[in-house]
């Protein structure tokens, strides 16, 4: 038996066990096992056993390998007492190799280097603030870093962020920005002024259109001038937009605000807003206006009162003639040189610029279709890409160039129909994120592109001429795209705008407004004929009567509302001139030379004349107080008619010698003065004769009025002002010089009111002016024909339509 004994008595003690003492089991590593008698049997004793691996050069675990846990182990990479560690960083063993993991907050890996780990601290790192190569960096500003976020420290001297929008940088310079001058929010100019902002800080430079500052006080701004009220559509309009329920037209830099029904149809002017330049861009949306001006900016309007449209916001822009487009709560704006700009306005008091990527060249317009956004300039042909799917980080995705300039553009799907304005053709192309493909154009419309809208299959065009055109162009096969339908209006009314809601189209023309149907866009219907007055040839009022001479007819208004006149009627068909009396309208037309028209019949839709004046055509009539006669101005001649026969015959005249333009009467008196190249002529008529008794000078005289026991002449350079002593005792008293030009002149209790070809303005009627004075003006967009006035206010006829006048003081 195997137990150290000599059971057999032989004198050996376990010989018939061998192995006792020899090694047995793996034997391999640090493993050893001896062979050993236990229980009388031999056994395999472990001299040393497996162990976990230990970076010692043995095989701990027996396993054959030696250290091998150096390829995972992080305290022993890759070779003993090797520790992966990064700065910074959380690092683990792969395959005998450290490698970072991630950085601890607040840290990151921007150098590519992982040996230094996580060397950029990104809450205080300004070249890489809250991530690497976000560098904190501000125009004219001293940026930090801080938790990771850019803000601004400080501004560089005499620069300050005003607007709060920390993109720009310090935006306003105080030594000139007149509106943050020498501080934040500090404007220069004061009512209807424009400031300008030196060292010294504000002062006026000028007056918004139509104001001055006569009192030469800066506080209160431009206090005195004239302001247009209540006028009509005047042919001017050049920009369009529809929202919620108001039509929106701007001519130059007036806003106004159209009432449209249930249906659409255009009704009253609801108001009307002068802004500081011209409007390049409008668009509407709920209560929100969105206007871009020809100078610059953005600005955002709440308009939940359109008569009193409320400046909200603003967006500040690089430069002039900006453009726009508006998707729900984001603003795209095509910049100038600074190229697109995003603007988050969920709150229009509150815009706020989240993303500016700059163009290769200067742009003027944006596009927008799904993802893609088409950016250009209206004297380039190329078009710059933008990827808009997250509008705060838009990527600029190429340049591509399309056939033609263009400055009117549909962007729908992937189809981009543009157009030059001052041209007939249009150019389809289909727009990829990598492409911009021309397919087609059809260069046969009527005449010149004013809109364009896809509905398909069609490309709805209004074109201009003489008169609207609508016009329809098939874009099933764009490669060949073909015009198919062509609607022209009846009204001559050359097209200069145009916008498409619903199913309505409104058209802006030199002739004023229209309305057209497009429900179905093959059979346009021209729904309602806005047209105001065009080529007006003169105004009348007297009392509660408005009398409109344009496009060769009459229009006889009850102004009893001033704001809101109400036709009676219109009639005739070449009327150049009118003529009100108390009780009698004259017209001077080509046929009859004149006609007379009780008022109190004039609510007939063709009232029959009571008397008519053949022949030649007089320029300007006036009657006796009792109606009994008419005088005709000729010239150099003054003759008399009868004046209650329907066929009047001449009863007497008299020769001038001097060119004569226009001819009134005494209120009180019969005696008529006219005005002539050679002053006031004083003529008497007695006894059916004409009688000239006096002229008292008083220089070349345009247009004259009488106002108590003065008359005020408008002549070239000025005023010249006359005492009546009496109807025949005519006095010339004085001249008071303002400027070259002047043709026009009607007068109130207070004030008087001169115009030039295309401006009224302001004097007191005292014409107690300084050697400078300085007068409020009113320009107009088009030519003045005549100024008239009644107690309360004054009225401007011009060839786009009449505007009423009201002086503005101190406000």
């Amino acid at each position: 038996v195997c137990d150290g004994v000599d059971n057999d008595c032989d004198g050996q003690i376990d010989e018939d066990f061998p192995r006792r003492g020899v090694p047995c089991g793996t034997n391999i590593g640090v493993c050893r096992g001896i062979t050993v008698c236990e229980a009388g049997e031999e056994v395999c004793f472990a001299v040393a056993e497996a162990t976990e691996e230990l970076c010692d050069g043995l095989d701990n675990d027996c396993d054959g390998q030696t250290d091998e846990l150096i390829d995972n182990d992080p305290e022993n990479c890759g070779a003993c007492g090797n520790v992966c560690a990064f700065e910074n960083g959380t690092a683990e063993c792969v395959a005998g190799r450290c490698v970072l993991l991630g950085c601890a907050e607040g840290f990151a890996e921007c150098d590519r280097d992982p040996t230094n780990g996580c060397e950029t601290d990104t809450s205080s790192d300004p070249t890489n603030c809250g991530g690497c190569g976000n560098l904190c960096s501000f125009p004219a500003a001293v940026a930090v870093c801080t938790a990771g976020s850019c803000e601004l420290e400080s501004c560089a001297g005499g620069l300050e962020d005003c607007n709060q929008i920390t993109l720009d940088g310090c935006e306003a310079d105080l030594t000139s920005d007149a509106n943050n001058c020498q501080a934040c929010g500090v404007v220069c100019g004061g009512p209807n002024a424009v400031g300008v902002c030196a060292e010294e800080g504000c002062a006026i430079q000028g007056c918004v259109d139509g104001f001055a500052d006569v009192d030469r006080d800066e506080v209160n701004g431009c206090e005195m001038g004239l302001a247009t009220v209540g006028a009509p559509p005047d042919g001017a309009l050049q920009q369009l937009s529809v929202g919620n329920g108001v039509l929106w037209g701007a001519a130059g830099p007036n806003l106004r605000a159209y009432l449209l029904d249930g249906e659409g149809a255009i009704g009253t002017v609801l108001g009307e807003t002068t802004l500081a330049s011209r409007v390049h861009q409008m668009y509407a949306t709920g209560d929100t206006l969105y206007v871009a001006e020809e100078f610059g900016d953005v600005r955002i309007f709440n308009v939940a009162d359109p008569t009193a449209p409320n400046q909200v916001g603003l967006i500040a822009t690089s430069g002039p003639s900006v453009g726009f487009e508006v998707r729900g709560n984001w603003l795209f704006v095509a910049d100038g040189r600074d190229g697109l700009r995003v603007a988050d306005v969920s709150s229009p008091s509150a815009p706020r610029v989240l993303a500016h990527v700059p163009t290769p060249a200067e742009v003027r317009q944006v596009h927008l279709s799904g993802e893609l956004a088409v950016l250009h300039a209206t004297d380039r042909s190329d078009v710059y890409l933008f990827d808009i799917s997250d509008p705060r980080a838009p990527q600029y995705l190429g340049t591509h160039a399309t056939r033609a300039t263009f400055d009117v553009a549909s962007f729908s799907g992937d189809l981009l129909a543009t157009a030059n304005s001052n041209s007939a053709s249009v150019y389809l192309y289909r727009v990829q994120p990598d492409a911009v493909t021309w397919l087609g154009s059809d260069g046969s419309l009527a005449g010149s592109v004013r809109a364009l809208e896809q509905r398909f299959p069609f490309l709805v065009t209004v074109t201009g001429g003489e008169s609207v055109n609508i016009e329809l162009i098939d874009l099933r096969r764009p490669q060949v795209p073909v015009a198919t339908d062509r609607f022209t209006a009846g009204a001559r009314n050359a097209p200069r705008a145009a916008v498409f809601s619903g199913t309505n189209a409104y058209v802006a023309g030199n002739a004023g407004l229209q309305r057209f149907g497009i429900e179905d866009p093959r059979a346009p219907t021209e729904l309602q004929d806005d047209v105001s007055t065009v080529e007006l040839r003169d105004v009348a009022v007297r009392g509660n009567t408005l009398v409109i001479a344009a496009e060769g007819a009459v229009e006889v208004l009850d102004n009893t509302n001033a704001d809101n006149p109400v036709r009676r009627t219109r009639f005739g068909e070449t009327v150049r001139r009118v003529h009100l009396t108390e009780s009698a309208l004259y017209v001077i037309s080509d046929a009859p030379a004149v006609a007379g028209y009780f008022l109190s019949q004039l609510d007939n839709p063709n009232p029959s004349p009571y008397v008519q004046v053949e022949g030649e055509r007089p320029i300007d009539v006036e009657t006796s107080a009792d109606g009994r006669y008419i005088y005709g101005l000729y010239g150099t001649e003054l003759r008399l008619f009868e004046g209650m026969a329907l066929q009047s015959p001449q009863r007497a005249s008299v020769e001038l010698n001097a060119t004569c333009r226009e001819v009134i009467r005494h209120p009180q008196q019969s005696t008529l003065y006219v005005a002539c190249s050679t002053g006031v002529i004083v003529v008497n008529p007695d006894n059916q004769q004409l009688n000239i008794i006096g002229n008292p000078g008083g220089g070349d005289v345009y247009d004259i009025q009488l106002f108590g026991q003065m008359m005020y002449g408008a002549i070239d350079g000025g005023v010249t002002v006359y005492n009546v002593f009496s109807a025949t005792d005519v006095n010339h008293a004085n001249t008071v010089t303002i400027g070259s030009g002047i043709r026009h002149i009607s007068v109130q209790s207070e004030w008087v009111v001169v115009g030039t070809s295309n401006a009224a303005l302001l004097l007191p009627r005292a014409l107690e002016l300084g050697e400078e004075p300085v007068i409020p003006t009113r320009t107009f967009s088009g030519n003045i024909v005549t100024l008239q006035s009644t107690l309360t206010h004054f009225y401007a006829g011009t060839r786009t339509g009449p505007y009423r006048l009201v002086v503005e003081s101190g406000r």
